[in-house]
C-alpha cells in the first residue's frame, strides 16, 4: 500500500473528524428546531443521516435502515410539493429509508468509489427527467469528488457519507420533480441499483447455475463495472420514459418492467452463486471480507 493510501485511510477513519461530525449533527437539528425552516430541517436531516450511518456502520441492514428514520423524516419534511403530490413526501422517507440499509450494503461489495460512480448514474437519471435541474449540476460534482477522493486515497468514506448521499438524492427528485408526478416515479426509480441489488443477490441465490457468471467466478472490479453498465443503462431507460409519462399510472406501468430487468441482469452478471455451487475462479475479497464488518442480515 502506497504512502498516500496509508495516510487517506488513516485520515478517514479518525475518530476525532467522526466526533466533531456527530456534534455538528446534534448542532444542526437544535438549529432545525428552532428556525423551522425548510432549508434547515434538510440540512439537520441530512447531517442526521450522516450521525447515523457513522453510528451504526458496523450493524445489519435493518438496523441501518431504522437509524436513518429520524433523519430521513427531517429530509422529507423540507421538501415543497403541490397538494396533489403529498405522497412524495412519505416516498421520500421510504427511499432514504431503505437506501441506508441497501446502498451502504452494495458499497460494502463493491470496489473502493464504485458505489459514488452509480450514484452520479442515479443523478443523470434524475437530471433526465425532473423539470427543475438547477440543483442537479453540484450534486454531480460533488458525487464525482467523492468517487475521486475514494479512488485516489484507496479508502472508503464510510456508511456516514453514503447514507447522507441517498437523502440528498431523494430530496433532489421530490424538489426537482414538483408540478409532474411521472418525473417524481421516474426520478425514484432511477436509484435502481442502490436500492435493489440485495434483492438481486437473493435472486442469483435461486437461479439456475448456468445462467450466473457469479461475483465470484470472475474479478471484483469486472463484476463492480457490471453494476456501474447495469445502473447507467436503467437510469437513463426509466428516466426517459417512465420519467416523462404523461400520467401516473403509465409512470408506474413503465417503470416496472425496467427495474425487474435491472435485477435479472445484476444477478447473472453480478451476483454470488449460492454456498455449494462450483466456481471456476476465486475473487478478490469483497469489503467486508477486507474491512472485517459484520455481514447483513
Amino acid at each position: 500500500m502506497t504512502g498516500q493510501a496509508r495516510f487517506g485511510k488513516r485520515l478517514l477513519s479518525d475518530r476525532g473528524i467522526r466526533g466533531a461530525a456527530l456534534i455538528a449533527s446534534a448542532a444542526l437539528f437544535t438549529f432545525s428546531v428552532t428556525r423551522n425552516t425548510a432549508f434547515a430541517r434538510l440540512v439537520a436531516g441530512i447531517a442526521l443521516l450522516f450521525a447515523g450511518g457513522e453510528l451504526f456502520a458496523s450493524t445489519r441492514m435493518r438496523t441501518r435502515m431504522a437509524a436513518a428514520l429520524p433523519g430521513a423524516t427531517l429530509v422529507a419534511s423540507g421538501v415543497g410539493v403541490t397538494l396533489t403530490q403529498r405522497w412524495a413526501a412519505p416516498l421520500v422517507v421510504v427511499v432514504v429509508v431503505v437506501g441506508a440499509g441497501t446502498a451502504t450494503h452494495l458499497a460494502r461489495r463493491i470496489t473502493v468509489g464504485t458505489v459514488w460512480l452509480v450514484m452520479l448514474m442515479t443523478i443523470g437519471g434524475i437530471y433526465a427527467c425532473v423539470p427543475e435541474t438547477g440543483h442537479i449540476r453540484p450534486l454531480a460534482i460533488a458525487a464525482g469528488l467523492l468517487a475521486l477522493v475514494e479512488l485516489v486515497t484507496a479508502a472508503s468514506l464510510g456508511a456516514g457519507a453514503t447514507t447522507a448521499a441517498v437523502g440528498a438524492l431523494a430530496w433532489s427528485v421530490a424538489y426537482g420533480g414538483t408540478y409532474r408526478d411521472s418525473a417524481l416515479v421516474g426520478g425514484f426509480a432511477s436509484f435502481g441499483v442502490l436500492l435493489l441489488e440485495p434483492v438481486a443477490q437473493l435472486l442469483a441465490q435461486r437461479l439456475p447455475r448456468q445462467w450466473i457468471s457469479g461475483r465470484r467466478s470472475m474479478p471484483l472490479p469486472m463484476a463492480s463495472a457490471a453494476i456501474v453498465a447495469i445502473q447507467a443503462a436503467g437510469a437513463l431507460l426509466v428516466s426517459r420514459t417512465a420519467g416523462l409519462a404523461r400520467t401516473l399510472a403509465g409512470s408506474i406501468a413503465l417503470t416496472a418492467p425496467t427495474l425487474l430487468a435491472m435485477v435479472v441482469l445484476i444477478a447473472v452478471f453480478a451476483g454470488t452463486p449460492a454456498p455449494g455451487r462450483p466456481v471456476l475462479v476465486a475473487s478478490a475479497p469483497t469489503q467486508p471480507e477486507r474491512n472485517g464488518a459484520e455481514p447483513d442480515g
